[in-house]
């Protein structure tokens, strides 16, 4: 089992995203970092073991235990709710969380035990079911972080030449150029003077200022002073 946060990478659509690890939320063993490892977390993914008896039990104390360090999953993610505060803890750290149940493999109706956790957690998380032993349903984790998360993807270009494809810049959704400046150069930020822009929602080499929102897929081509 893993004793410390452990750090990893998972690619999809030319995209990289960081997993932490951490260990098994438990009351017989607390972490006391846990709460400032997840402070700059941009979701959780609550793994549970569906097949494991009191699985119901374990999951409910680890969502307690979390909320009494002031970690608070929440269902809404950026692109489905608001994840505006309700109470005025401002340094309460609120987790867009997906439920990812494992070891659906080991089940002879895993859809219907699904439902009953649900049920029996009175949460309403979004929910996936996977096996990590069969890949079954792992794919799916990928394409649904990148939809939810409102990842965009930027490609940049030097003028006169041509873009690099490989390697773009992840965005969100609601960024602008001046955020692309600012995430190529503090000095590029500051010393922009406008943009072009290649895209499905503007035409080739359009000129664009520092508040044109970015779309998934543009090319920008940044011209400083």
């Amino acid at each position: 089992a893993t004793q410390f946060p452990q750090p990893g990478m998972f690619r999809h659509a030319n995209t990289s995203f960081q997993l932490i690890d951490v260990p098994s939320v438990a009351a017989e063993h607390p972490i006391p970092f846990l709460a400032d490892t997840l402070q700059h977390a941009d979701g959780c993914l609550f793994v549970i073991d569906l097949a494991q008896p009191g699985c119901v039990e374990r999951s409910q104390q680890a969502i307690e235990i979390l909320a009494e360090r002031r970690v608070h999953l929440i269902p809404e993610w950026p692109e489905t709710g608001s994840l505006d505060r309700e109470d005025d803890d401002v340094f309460a750290v609120l987790l867009p969380t997906l439920l990812v149940a494992n070891k659906v493999d080991l089940l002879e109706e895993p859809e219907a035990e699904l439902e009953i956790l649900e049920d029996l957690l009175h949460v309403d998380y979004p929910t996936m079911a996977v096996s990590t032993e069969t890949g079954e349903g792992l794919e799916h984790i990928g394409p649904w972080l990148f939809d939810h998360l409102g990842v965009v993807r930027v490609y940049t270009k030097v003028p006169g030449q041509e873009a690099d494809m490989h390697n773009p810049f992840s965005m969100r959704r609601g960024d602008t150029i001046i955020d692309l400046a600012r995430l190529i150069h503090k000095d590029v930020a500051r010393d922009f003077t406008f943009a072009r822009v290649w895209g499905k929602h503007s035409f080739d080499g359009q000129q664009a200022g520092r508040d044109h929102e970015l779309a998934d897929g543009d090319v920008v081509e940044v011209h400083t002073r």
